[in-house]
C-alpha cells in the first residue's frame, strides 16, 4: 500500500476519527514483524489473541493498532471496530479500489495455486505483477495481499479459497477482479456445501465482485462449469483438452520426464508449446 493517513483508514473501516492523524506505511497482523509507521491489526484466533500484544507493539514503534475492544493505557493510537477481520477486509477493499490495473481473481476446487503461479508468470512477462503468496487466500490472507498493492504494481493475480457459502462473495467484494478464472468443480468441502451443484454455486460467487462485462475464464472439460454457461450473461473464455468448443485447446500432448509438450490452438492459430513442468 501507498501511505495512508489514520483518518483515511478510520473512515474506511468505520472507526472514530483519531486524535493523531499519523501516516501509515503498512499493515501487519504479526506482532513480531512490526516496523515504524506500521499499523498492527489485533486478530483473535482459537489459540491466541492479538489484543494481548497491542501495548507491546505500540511501545516498540507501531504507529497505531486496530482492535475490536478498547485497550486501557495503550501507549499510542488505537482504532476500535466491531470486528478486526471484517475491518481489515474493508481497508483492503479501499486500497484495491485505488489502482486501475488488471486483476485476475482465481478459484476452483483443485489446481488453484499452480494455475495462479502460471498466470502470474505469464502476466509477469509484461507487467510488474503481485501474486498471492502461500496460502493467503482466505478472509485473513486475501486482505493482506490486497493491502500489498501499491502504485508500483501494474497487475495482480489473487487466489480465492473457501469452505462454505458466502466466503468467495466476501473475498471478491474486496479484490474486485476484472478477469475471473475457475479451474474446476470437485468435491472438496462437499460435506458443507451438500453437492457439486452447491460447490458450483459457491465458486460462482466470484462473479458478484466483477463488472457485468468482465470476462470469466472456465475449464471447458468440467461438466459442472459447462452446465452453468446458459446462466452467464458476460464474456466467457473456455480452455481445455477434450471439449471441441474450447476457445483455447491443448492437443498432441507429450509427457516427458521433466517437461510437457503440446500444440496450443487459439483463434485458429497453432503453436507448439514446451513447458518445463509436468502434470
Amino acid at each position: 500500500m501507498d501511505k495512508m493517513t489514520l483518518s483515511e483508514i478510520a473512515a474506511a473501516v468505520g472507526a472514530a476519527a483519531p486524535a493523531c492523524d499519523a501516516e501509515i506505511t503498512g499493515v501487519s497482523i504479526d506482532s513480531r514483524a512490526i516496523e515504524p509507521g506500521c499499523m498492527f491489526v489485533a486478530i483473535k484466533g482459537e489459540n491466541f489473541d492479538g489484543h494481548n500484544f497491542v501495548c507491546d507493539v505500540l511501545a516498540k514503534g507501531a504507529a497505531a493498532a486496530l482492535c475490536s475492544r478498547d485497550i486501557p493505557d495503550a501507549p499510542g493510537t488505537v482504532l476500535v471496530v466491531e470486528d478486526t477481520v471484517r475491518a481489515m477486509g474493508a481497508l483492503a477493499a479501499h486500497n484495491r479500489a485505488k489502482y486501475n490495473i488488471p486483476l485476475v481473481g482465481l478459484t476452483g476446487s483443485v489446481g488453484k495455486t499452480t494455475s495462479k503461479d502460471m498466470v502470474a508468470a505469464v502476466m509477469g512477462q509484461h507487467y510488474k505483477t503481485l501474486a498471492t503468496e502461500g496460502n493467503l487466500n482466505n478472509e485473513i490472507g486475501l486482505p493482506r495481499m490486497c493491502l500489498r498493492l501499491d502504485s508500483s504494481y501494474e497487475a495482480a493475480v489473487i487466489e480465492m479459497g473457501m469452505s462454505d457459502f458466502g466466503e468467495i462473495s466476501r473475498l471478491t467484494a474486496i479484490a474486485r477482479p476484472n478477469i475471473g478464472l475457475i479451474t474446476n468443480i470437485g468435491v472438496s468441502h462437499i460435506e458443507r456445501l451438500g453437492s457439486r451443484e452447491g460447490i458450483l454455486r459457491a465458486k460462482l460467487e466470484i462473479l458478484e465482485g466483477m463488472a457485468p462485462d468482465a470476462p470469466i475464464v472456465l475449464n471447458a472439460d468440467d461438466d459442472m462449469l459447462m452446465s452453468a454457461l446458459d446462466k452467464l450473461d458476460r464474456p466467457v473464455v473456455l480452455y481445455g483438452i477434450h471439449n471441441p468448443d474450447a476457445h483455447c485447446r491443448a492437443s498432441d500432448i507429450e509427457q516427458l520426464e521433466n517437461e510437457l509438450r503440446f500444440t496450443l490452438t487459439y483463434n485458429d492459430v497453432k503453436r507448439r508449446i514446451v513447458l518445463s513442468t509436468v502434470g
